[in-house]
Order: C-alpha cells, then sequence, then structure tokens
C-alpha cells in the first residue's frame, strides 16, 4: 500500500485553482448572507450565539476524536476567556480551561504560526491526559512509527495509513511551517486551511492528537484571514465524520498529488456550516422581532413567558389549561381566560377535542415566520 507521502513529488500538492475559486465565490456570497442576519441580533444573542459556536467547536472536535469532554464545563471556561457578561453556576474544570485557552491561542492572529507554538499546543493538549489510549511524550515529535488502525474483527486491525517516518519529521514540518508563513494571496485562505489540515495529519507529526491539533491550525489559518466567529467548522464535520475520513482515505492513498477533491470538500463543508448558522440567526432574530411585537399592556407576563416558550420550540409536549397551570401557577380561572384572550387575539388556535382533551397551539402564520 503506497501512501501520498511516499509520491516523488511530495508535497507538491495539485489543485484545480478553477473549481475551487468557484466554491469559494459561493462560500463568500454564503458568508454575506451569514453576516448581515447575523448583524440584526441583539448583542446578548451575538454573545450567547458565538460563546456556544466556540464551545461546540471544541466539543466537536474531541468528539471526532472518540474523546468525551463535558459541553456545560467548556461553555463554563469560555465565558470567562471570551470576557462575556455571562454567569454560570458549572464549577471549574482545568481541562475545559486547557482546551478552551487552545482555542482562544489559535484565534489569536497576532502570533505567527511556529513550530514552538504548535508543539506547545500539543503539550497543553495532553496536560491534562485526554488520550484515548496512553501517556503520550507531550510536546514533542514522536520518535516511533505511527499507524491508523481499523478494527476489522475481535482479534484483528488493519493498517489503514502510516505516517511520515519518525527520521524524517524535522525535515517534513520544516517544509509545512515554512509553507504556511510564506503564503501570497494566490490561494482562498479556506484552500490554504484545508492543504495545512491535509498536510498535517498526513505527516502524523505525534503520538496521538494529531487530528486536534490539525483542526487547531485549519482554525488559526482561517481566524487570520477572516472574521468567522459565529462558525464552528468541527461540529460540520462530526455530521459529516465518515465522509470526511473516506475523502481523507481517498486523497492519502493517491497515487497522484492532486488534492483539489479535498480542497472543495472542505470549502463546501464551510459553505453549509454558514447556511445553518443562517437559518438559525433568522430564527432567533424572527422570534426576537415577534416577542417584540407583544405589548406588555396588552399581554400579560405569564403570557408572554408562555409563548415564548412555544414560540422558541422550547415548549414540551401539547399546551392544555393544566400545563397552562402548572407552567405560570395560577389558577384555572385565569389560566382559561389568559388561553381564551390569546384565541381571541389569534395568536393561539384552540383543538377541536372538548374537555380535558382539549389544547392549544401556535398559530401556523405565526409559526411560519419563526
Amino acid at each position: 500500500m503506497s501512501y501520498i507521502w511516499e509520491n516523488s513529488n511530495w508535497p507538491q500538492f495539485e489543485i484545480d485553482m478553477s473549481h475551487i475559486q468557484k466554491e469559494y465565490e459561493n462560500f463568500i456570497y454564503q458568508k454575506g448572507r451569514t453576516d448581515q442576519i447575523f448583524t440584526l441580533l441583539s448583542s446578548p444573542l451575538k454573545d450567547d450565539f458565538i460563546l456556544n459556536s466556540f464551545t461546540s467547536e471544541i466539543v466537536s472536535s474531541n468528539e471526532i476524536e472518540g474523546i468525551s469532554i463535558s459541553f456545560d464545563s467548556v461553555y463554563s471556561s469560555a465565558i470567562k476567556a471570551l470576557e462575556i457578561n455571562k454567569q454560570s453556576s458549572i464549577k471549574k474544570n482545568k481541562m475545559a480551561e486547557e482546551v478552551v485557552a487552545l482555542l482562544l491561542d489559535a484565534r489569536n492572529t497576532t502570533i505567527p504560526l511556529t513550530e514552538k507554538r504548535v508543539l506547545a499546543w500539543h503539550k497543553k493538549l495532553f496536560n491534562t491526559a485526554i488520550s484515548k489510549t496512553h501517556q503520550v511524550n507531550k510536546g514533542q515529535y514522536r520518535e516511533k512509527p505511527v499507524y491508523i488502525m481499523k478494527i476489522t474483527g475481535k482479534l484483528h486491525e488493519e493498517v489503514l495509513y502510516e505516517g511520515v517516518p519518525a527520521n524524517m519529521l524535522k525535515k517534513e514540518m520544516s517544509s509545512f511551517f515554512l509553507w504556511i508563513n510564506n503564503q501570497s494571496t494566490n490561494l482562498p485562505p479556506l484552500a490554504i486551511s484545508a492543504i495545512a489540515s491535509l498536510w498535517f495529519v498526513s505527516i502524523h507529526p505525534f503520538e496521538d492528537g494529531n487530528g486536534r491539533i490539525s483542526r487547531l491550525i485549519s482554525d488559526a489559518i482561517i481566524a487570520k484571514y477572516i472574521s468567522l466567529p459565529y462558525l464552528s467548522v468541527s461540529s460540520e464535520i462530526l455530521k459529516n465524520k465518515k465522509e470526511y475520513y473516506d475523502i481523507l482515505y481517498s486523497v492519502q492513498h493517491s497515487s497522484s498529488m492532486a488534492v483539489s477533491e479535498y480542497v472543495v470538500w472542505f470549502i463546501q463543508l464551510c459553505t453549509k456550516a454558514l447556511e445553518n448558522v443562517e437559518t438559525i440567526c433568522r430564527k432567533k432574530v424572527a422570534l426576537s422581532f415577534f416577542m417584540a411585537s407583544l405589548d406588555p399592556t396588552e399581554y400579560n407576563s405569564r403570557e408572554i413567558s408562555v409563548l415564548y416558550k412555544l414560540a422558541s420550540g422550547t415548549f414540551n409536549g401539547k399546551l392544555t389549561s393544566a400545563k397552562w397551570v402548572k407552567i405560570t401557577k395560577c389558577q384555572s380561572a385565569t389560566a382559561t381566560r389568559d388561553l381564551t384572550h390569546l384565541c381571541s387575539k389569534g395568536i393561539l388556535i384552540k383543538s377541536d377535542e372538548g374537555g380535558r382533551s382539549c389544547w392549544y397551539s401556535l398559530n401556523p402564520s405565526i409559526l411560519a415566520k419563526l
């Protein structure tokens, strides 16, 4: 079995610029749409969106490698790191603080992406022992061969990929960092990010943590050229994990140095991620407009509170008079009066069932706007 780094032209990657440029233009168009709707969010909603994206990037990058890390712990640490005015009751967690500091450092565009910096990332990553298998040499290139294995049976494993030989690592990584820090503007930023990530995991310089470090490098390159604080690329990769590994396998086992397939896939993935952000933002904006339309002199606090739950999709099950009583802690007669009022305003629709089977739903015309 041959690997991409065994090619005589390694690492002279070949790309189809016309195809890549077209996909990048689609990405830029989608970024414009997403930026436009994102600006309509209130400051607290923007902060919350960025906070969730930042947390998701960390949790997803680890989950891609089969490593679980608490979303709540990372979220809590990110609040402080991003200096967001928000309270959290979650206790401090050393591991969460370390991985938050890693991503924050990766997105610091004032520092060059050097070997020293990446080795420091690796050391910090394993300061908290988040390795799937064994204790690793932190902040050091490996001294032995490394294999990507696939379990094919109870006692059988298949070698899927082998990293560059250990005695070649110093030279290989020197070429890698030289390329990253001497980029002209000929390549779109996402193409640089994709190639750097692919190149790094193909070298596989560490015993463990190569995937997570490659995504930090990818993130650092994107942050250098484009402002995307609301985007989590790793979350989108996680959703398409099998496709990600399939295309990686295909390129790493190719007899040529053509990597356009991977670069195009990566750009399309980022575009799809932006489309998802736009969709969520539009729903949040619509929800904000709807809630702002509820005049507090016309609708009481109970009505506004329950309508928010219905409109935001956080209400579980069907809304009945009994649930209204339980949620708002009011009397049955008050619940009936509130529900009748909202129906008369055309905000709620009453079901055809009578008695205790009766339930209420948000008017479809309102739902269509959310």
